[in-house]
């Protein structure tokens, strides 16, 4: 029975010194959170995109330099404005190739692949490729060599 009382009192013994050194530890773990400085600024950029004051862009902030001008000021600014505005048009032209752009472009990848096969310097995956481009150079001018429907013939 000493024994068994002896085994029990060395358990809770270990026991409490563990707790005590868990204890510990996550005390100073959290003070060393609380006591340490703030964490610095990590994106310069946050401030400047929070507030909408990029660099570079004229066209930042355009109400606030309006309200700063006398009237006159502003009217000839806001006449600068629509003129620049205008000058840009309200359809840019578009961004992407043209039809006949791209049909120029794909003749002219598949002339330099005839070439190259011409040549004997073609490898299986360009053969493939100029296969493609050949089948797809056909349709479209099959597309192209259509007369345009007219809807007075499709009537009875």
């Amino acid at each position: 029975m000493l024994a068994f009382q002896r085994l029990i009192l060395m358990k809770v013994t270990v026991f409490i010194c563990l707790l005590s050194l868990f204890v510990n530890g996550v005390c100073a773990a959290r003070g060393e959170q609380t006591n340490s400085p703030a964490p610095e600024n990590r994106d310069p950029k946050l401030g400047l995109l929070r507030t909408n004051q990029f660099f570079g862009d004229p066209s930042t902030n355009q109400l606030q330099q309006l309200e700063n001008l006398t009237p006159e000021q502003r009217r000839e600014k806001i006449q600068e404005l629509r003129a620049r505005h205008a000058a840009a048009g309200t359809n840019p032209a578009a961004i992407s190739p043209t039809r006949q752009e791209k049909i120029a472009r794909l003749k002219a990848v598949t002339e330099e692949l005839r070439r190259k096969k011409a040549a004997g310097a073609i490898t299986p995956g360009q053969e493939r490729q100029l296969a493609n481009y050949e089948m797809i150079l056909k349709r479209l001018e099959e597309q192209t060599n259509k007369a345009p429907s007219n809807s007075l013939t499709n009537s009875p």
